[in-house]
């Protein structure tokens, strides 16, 4: 007869019985099903892209078709305007490499 490893079993068990639990209750199905983890979708994706490409709060960010309209907020006297178009260029080629499928369009609002 083989030894089996209890402490796998009682692991293998309780995610058994959590997966059952987690499932039932969000699909009203009754069964095993395996974890999901959700998808991102594509502004998802793209915001936090675009968040992370910058220090400034995020204002609205709009899509449509190729075309991409990013807002931050937050300049308020700490640039002139000179070093504010420098710095919606910088944001806009570092944005244009990572979403390379967009045309983009970016401004900073004071």
């Amino acid at each position: 007869m083989k030894k089996i490893n209890t402490s796998v079993c009682i692991h293998f068990s309780h995610w058994l019985k959590m997966s059952k639990k987690t499932h039932s209750v969000l699909n009203g199905q009754k069964g095993l099903l395996l974890p999901f983890k959700p998808k991102m979708t594509e502004y998802e994706r793209i915001q936090n892209i675009v968040s992370a490409a910058s220090e400034y709060p995020l204002g609205p960010l709009f899509i449509k078709d190729d075309q991409l309209w990013v807002t931050y907020h937050g300049a308020n006297g700490r640039q002139g305007g000179s070093s504010l178009a420098k710095e919606e260029d910088l944001l806009q080629k570092r944005l244009a490499r990572k979403l390379a499928n967009y045309r983009i369009t970016v401004r900073i609002e004071a």
